[in-house]
């Protein structure tokens, strides 16, 4: 489990009328009956850029009832812009990929490569796989491998820019680079 969100056990109320459109909101104890802004019906939650580690066991509890606004700002309603992300202050904490596996370390030439031609992706440890896409996010050629160097073939790819996905075999965070078909 990666976090959890409010109380295991704790129901923020369910509406008066019937159904499940009760939600936590911003005035103690933070839910239907204590009146105050919704904070969590029908709002998009991200994760605030001061939270620097989530919550992953019911056991550590918060004292009272639970504060959606402590930890999350909203967004409203279906708001999908920051999916994928979250911004946060976390510089080099336990918590960041970067402090826990090193980055691969690889070379790519030439750089622009000519249309119809190859260029090589370079490593000092075995790569794993090759994933090229272009800036739409399709996958254009990938392979799987244990060489420490690969041969990207450029015959059906048309002149632009395209992101290369280096994965190295052992413990590395994987490698993003640009590279340029003209």
């Amino acid at each position: 489990m990666i976090d959890l969100i409010g109380v295991i056990g704790e129901d923020p109320d369910e509406d008066p009328a019937g159904g499940n459109s009760g939600g936590w909101n911003n005035v103690f104890p933070y839910t239907q009956s204590s009146g105050g802004a919704w904070w969590t019906r029908n709002q998009t939650m991200v994760r605030k850029a001061t939270v620097q580690l989530g919550r992953s066991s019911s056991g550590e509890a918060y004292s009272g009832s639970w504060d959606p606004s402590a930890e999350w700002d909203t967004l409203g309603v279906d708001r999908f812009n920051q999916l994928g992300w979250h911004e946060c202050a976390c510089g080099n904490s336990p918590n960041s990929i970067e402090s826990v596996l090193p980055e691969a370390r690889i070379t790519m030439f030439p750089n622009p490569a000519p249309r119809h031609t190859q260029f090589f992706v370079n490593a000092q440890t075995p790569i794993a796989r090759v994933e090229v896409s272009n800036l739409s996010g399709q996958i254009v050629w990938q392979t799987n491998t244990d060489q420490l160097q690969v041969a990207v073939q450029l015959d059906d790819l048309p002149a632009g820019a395209y992101i290369v996905k280096t994965t190295l075999h052992g413990n590395f965070a994987p490698a993003l680079d640009k590279i340029m078909v003209r």
